[in-house]
């Protein structure tokens, strides 16, 4: 918007320019702007001049003051200065022109015009009159005040922000909107706040935007329904196979093992549901239900010793560290603790055999608070794992609802691409970002950065995508 305001204010003010030049040409009242008339006005005043300049030359001589000013010299019809006065080289090649065309002769001499001009006063009686005067505008371009210059620009600035203001508004919406605050709405006609600026093709480009996110919220809220309203119905169905599959263990002398599989393809689905539920709960909630004070380095040290079975499973280690001046900290343990366990399920997943996992726990510092826009204390949970890592145009989707970077879906190719989502929407309801880049050694290093306090939590979250793309915004 800051180009197109530019355009606008440069093209207004141009014209505000030429038209002010052009009416003081062809409009120019009483003021003599042609060259003929400031001619007669020059000789007039130069014989009022001359015969002043010759009286006293007659009175008084040679040492009369007039004929020995700098800028007037007095000649006579050959040419010759009154007196024997010296001449410059300009002006002698100027009176040298004007006594040869008997007509006035003029040149620049640096920052000087030295003109020379025949006057008459009696009958056969012609003198040459030589001044000098410094370089001024031509006599046919109009004056132009000094005050015109500002008040044009200040009049074509009101002008251009006026009339762009109204796109600026728009620019906000759409900004806003694609943050994920799908109640943005524009002040349509009848109820404008930009009056008679406000041109009907803008209101048209409101009335397009209101429609379009009416239309893009009701598609959303039939995603989130859907997916909500499945998870339930599939939730009856599912426990009445579980329940099959225990009685028919029970009745049958089958392999056991057959009923065994079946029981964990059964918990895969329950689980898959239970985050769908999880994560359309997170998507439907706007702040956080209950805050408590609770101890960050605990929880942490506690979701550590629950997956301990699944890092020796995997042969590999976690090393933690904690940098905390203080643990203390505001918010939702539970929905902060399942979105950590997430991250670390996802580490534990992808590191190798022998591999360590690093998780470190910080303060925020000043820097990566300007860069991040905390402006409260705050502290960082990093999670570092051994693994591949993640391409790089695939590291700003992964936090997005079932994005997965093995589109084929295969079971080696980690979980059901919901845990990240739950992570990230528990983060951003506690007012913190979370963010995942590619380690120079090779792995992924996701880290979360959350406020200690998130009772103005609305004013440090710029606002949550629904199907983020898992930047920090």
């Amino acid at each position: 918007m800051r180009t197109f305001f530019l355009q606008l204010f440069v093209s207004f003010w141009l014209a505000t320019i030429v038209i002010f030049i052009g009416a003081t040409i062809f409009f120019p009242g009483d003021a003599p702007q042609s060259p003929a008339e400031s001619q007669a006005i020059f000789r007039s005043s130069a014989a009022h001049s001359l015969n002043l300049t010759l009286r006293d030359y007659r009175s008084q001589g040679c040492s009369a003051a007039s004929l020995s000013d700098p800028l007037w010299l007095v000649a006579d019809a050959q040419g010759l200065p009154l007196c024997g006065r010296l001449l410059t080289h300009a002006e002698g090649d100027v009176l040298q022109r004007a006594v040869r065309q008997d007509a006035l002769a003029g040149a620049r001499s640096g920052l000087q015009w030295i003109h020379a001009l025949p006057i008459t006063l009696d009958p056969g009686t012609k003198w040459f009159i030589v001044l000098e005067s410094p370089l001024g505008r031509p006599p046919w371009f109009p004056p132009f005040p000094k005050s015109a210059l500002p008040i044009s620009i200040l009049v074509t600035f009101i002008f251009a922000y006026l009339l762009t203001r109204p796109l600026r508004s728009l620019s906000k919406a759409f900004r806003t909107f694609t943050a994920g605050d799908l109640d943005t709405r524009l002040p349509v006609a009848g109820r404008s706040r930009w009056g008679r600026f406000d041109s009907a093709d803008v209101q048209t480009l409101m009335s397009d935007f209101n429609s379009m996110a009416d239309r893009v919220t009701e598609l959303i809220d039939a995603h989130k329904m859907l997916i909500r309203d499945v998870s339930h119905e599939l939730r009856s169905p599912l426990a009445r196979l579980r329940m099959a599959v225990e009685l028919a263990r029970e009745d049958s002398s089958a392999d056991q093992s057959v009923f065994d599989h079946m029981e964990q393809e059964t918990e895969k689905v329950n689980a898959l549901i239970g985050e769908m539920l999880t994560l359309s709960l997170l998507e439907s909630t706007r702040q956080t239900p209950r805050l408590d004070s609770f101890d960050m380095q605990a929880l942490i040290q506690e979701l550590l010793e629950a997956v301990n079975f699944e890092i020796s499973a995997r042969g590999c280690k976690i090393e933690f560290e904690s940098r905390l001046t203080a643990s203390q900290m505001n918010g939702q343990p539970e929905m902060l603790s399942r979105a950590i366990e997430n991250i670390l399920r996802n580490a534990i997943r992808y590191t190798p055999f022998g591999g360590v996992i690093e998780v470190e726990l910080s303060d925020l510092d000043e820097r990566e608070a300007t860069s991040v826009q905390i402006r409260s204390r705050a502290l960082k949970i990093s999670v570092r794992d051994a693994g591949p890592g993640i391409p790089l145009d695939h590291l700003s989707h992964i936090f997005r609802p079932f994005y997965r970077v093995d589109m084929a879906r295969s079971e080696s190719s980690g979980g059901f691409g919901v845990g990240l989502a739950i992570a990230e929407r528990a983060v951003h309801l506690h007012g913190g970002k979370i963010m995942a880049s590619n380690r120079a050694t090779g792995g992924l290093d996701v880290q979360i950065i959350l406020p200690t306090s998130i009772e103005n939590a609305d004013d440090e979250v710029s606002s949550y995508h629904l199907f983020g793309e898992g930047k920090s915004t």
